[in-house]
């Protein structure tokens, strides 16, 4: 089975500069859209069954969908709790089998696919999982599926799911409420900023470290680097980031929701600007005009 990095912090610096190389996908698609992307899988997939049961009576393909369990999978079970509306759109639906588990996938009247639908890891964990044949189709972080694509695993990105979800966080008594504002104490600051991420490969660390970059703010994770300005905190969880913030750990994060959600309904935290992907660009962006982009994009 080919090596899936894990949270190697050099590895995460390729994956970097490898994602704002990526390929641009179509823009974000309708809901109803998730189940034509299923519907187009399964007989891609009926393909790889022995030669003498395609097409034979009552043959049937068997989809395994994997996702994190987070928010930012939600369009999955929208298309799946609301598939009789989508289908006067698309004409494809679903039938429940075990709800959240089992469904069957029907395009038009016909059945095509026997739907499971499975919870993976976050992280290299997807697209392992599909590498391994344990699911079909993951939902998953683009660093993460592009470094196990770099490391020879038979995945591929097919579409985006969503664009919007990660943000940058700072504490409630932080001075800067805008990315120039923030750039700005980055630059005069005594002391460096201290910036959490839940791990390495994560998207919203990604573009943050991109943005920096664009802006000259000298960042990382060793504090012994000449002239840093923004030191990068590994606090090694997503469920750590918030209390990483009320205890003054650091001064703010990068990460997705509902972290973001949840540090402003307790009072630690205030959201400065979104972390948000356009077709082919890597982009975070307050309400209005603040934002910053990936240096290719500016």
């Amino acid at each position: 089975m080919p090596h899936i990095p894990q949270n190697d912090e050099n590895e995460a610096d390729s994956f970097s500069a490898r994602a704002a190389a990526a390929p641009v996908l179509p823009a974000v698609p309708p809901f109803w859209s998730m189940m034509a992307l299923l519907a187009l899988v399964a007989p891609l997939l009926a393909g790889c069954q022995r030669s003498e049961d395609v097409g034979a009576p009552g043959a049937m393909v068997d989809l395994k969908v994997g996702h994190v369990g987070h928010d930012h999978h939600t369009a999955l079970f929208v298309a799946l709790d609301n598939a009789s509306e989508f289908a006067e759109e698309s004409g494809i639906s679903v039938q429940v089998i075990e709800d959240r588990k089992f469904y069957e996938l029907w395009d038009r009247g016909e059945k095509v696919a026997n739907l499971g639908i499975v919870k993976v890891g976050g992280g290299s964990k997807m697209p392992t999982a599909v590498a391994q044949g344990v699911i079909d189709v993951g939902l998953g972080g683009v660093a993460a599926v592009l470094a196990s694509i770099d490391s020879g695993a038979p995945v591929r990105l097919v579409a985006p799911l969503h664009s919007k979800g990660d943000l940058f966080v700072v504490r409630t008594d932080f001075p800067a409420t805008t990315w120039r504002e923030f750039v700005e104490i980055a630059r005069t600051t005594d002391r460096p900023l201290r910036i959490g991420y839940k791990n390495p490969m994560a998207v919203a660390k990604l573009v943050f470290e991109q943005a920096l970059q664009h802006e000259g703010i000298v960042f990382g994770g060793d504090l012994a680097r000449a002239g840093i300005q923004v030191h990068m905190i590994n606090v090694k969880g997503e469920e750590k980031l918030n209390v990483s913030l009320a205890t003054g750990l650091i001064d703010g994060y990068a990460g997705n929701n509902p972290f973001p959600a949840i540090a402003e309904h307790a009072g630690v935290g205030r959201v400065v600007c979104e972390a948000a992907a356009d077709p082919g660009r890597l982009v975070a962006r307050k309400p209005g005009n603040d934002r910053f982009r990936h240096p290719q994009h500016r």
